[in-house]
């Protein structure tokens, strides 16, 4: 069953794959698999721009697999190359929407990973919504780097409780720009939001770092992010989506350590 014969060779979807691809393929014992998530794939490509419904599923259910085989590392890795592969066509298809939403299940994938303490897969997650983050950016879609922002800050919440790897999310967060680029409003906001978080924990070592880390921007941005955070009061977006989540709402306990944070920034002006 598992052995990469001459049929899974000239198989349609594998006969056009570099002969280092097919002795992964069969070092992993995962022909199956790997037909089945390049069929996704394909789907997945005819939809973008054209059935979301569809390649939203498509999203749904590859990371359901991903979830269920978590532990077989070869399995997992591909169901992430398939996310990658996923980002990439909507990016090149100039469609957000589509990006956005496998963004998402991308990052619940991760949040999964953070739960069952899979670290490198976890990590692998961060610094892919990061790199599709910017590409989006640099491909004229910036709103995609500003979802990317808020994924990595839910990541870093996930992970407080856990020191290292809240650090080390924090840092992919951080860095989600290019260096030397001026923040976007929704980069400015995830992070601002998320040393709320912090402080309301109590911990002000990690809201700092953000402080440091903002406080290059110029104030009539910052400002603008703070009266933006006070002023919605939905934590459901106005229009019909499929997260549902309005990024610009922050509960009311966090929105209340909006005064300290820039104390913060003022200190380090």
């Amino acid at each position: 069953w598992f052995r990469v014969d001459e049929a899974v060779v000239h198989d349609p979807d594998f006969i056009a794959m570099a002969q280092i691809a097919i002795d992964e393929v069969a070092r992993d014992r995962s022909w199956f698999e790997a037909k089945i998530l390049r069929q996704y794939l394909a789907l997945f490509g005819d939809a973008v721009g054209s059935a979301r419904d569809v390649a939203s599923m498509i999203a749904i259910h590859t990371r359901r697999l991903a979830e269920d085989f978590a532990t077989q590392p070869a399995f997992l890795q591909l169901c992430q190359r398939a996310f990658h592969s996923y980002l990439r066509a909507a990016i090149n298809g100039a469609d957000p929407r589509t990006a956005y939403f496998v963004l998402h299940q991308y990052r619940v994938l991760g949040e999964s990973l953070l739960m069952k303490g899979l670290e490198p897969p976890v990590f692998e997650v961060a610094d892919r919504i990061c790199f599709y983050g910017r590409l989006a950016h640099s491909r004229g879609l910036p709103f995609l780097l500003e979802v990317a922002a808020y994924d990595l800050a839910q990541l870093v919440e996930a992970a407080a409780d856990d020191r290292a790897m809240r650090d080390t999310l924090l840092e992919r967060l951080m860095a989600v720009e290019h260096e030397g680029a001026q923040h976007l409003p929704g980069v400015c906001r995830a992070q601002m939001q998320l040393a709320t978080f912090f402080l309301l924990r109590g911990e002000d070592e990690p809201a700092q770092r953000i402080a440091r880390n903002l406080a290059v921007d110029r104030a009539r941005l910052l400002a603008a992010t703070r009266d933006e955070l006070e002023r919605e009061v939905s934590p459901s977006y106005w229009e019909i989506n499929d997260r549902g989540a309005n990024f610009a709402y922050l509960p009311p306990e966090r929105r209340a350590k909006l005064d300290a944070f820039f104390a913060m920034l003022r200190a380090l002006q």
